[in-house]
């Protein structure tokens, strides 16, 4: 997923989950966009279809601490390759999808909010 479609699928999470949007918008703004960042960086190897359909199997299942969502959203797309992997491949999840500059942009988003959250 990109990052204008991991926008896309944020704007799909928080209408499953409308508390989630308050939350994100009481932080403080810098440790939002680190926050956000970590999570783009969890969920950049999936494909927006994936994500969306795990935000909305998330909700059915009655969420969880909103801090815990991303790990919780790559959780379902991993049952949900394993029940249906047809249906799965052909949304094209493969982390061979991700090219090498997503998969070290995220490591390097990844790298910077947790050195953010060290500093705090």
């Amino acid at each position: 997923m990109t990052r204008e479609e991991f926008g896309d699928w944020l704007t799909t999470h928080c209408s499953c989950f409308p508390g989630l949007n308050a939350w994100l918008l009481n932080m403080i703004p810098n440790d939002k966009a680190n926050l956000l960042g970590e999570w783009w960086g969890v969920l950049q190897i999936y494909p927006l279809p994936a994500a969306q359909e795990a935000s909305r199997k998330l909700w059915e299942e009655g969420g969880c601490p909103y801090g815990d969502h991303p790990m919780a959203i790559r959780r379902l797309i991993g049952i949900a390759r394993r029940s249906d992997p047809v249906e799965f491949n052909d949304m094209g999840l493969s982390l061979r999808d991700a090219t090498r500059a997503q998969r070290d942009e995220a490591r390097e988003v990844i790298a910077a909010a947790r050195a953010a959250m060290c500093r705090q």
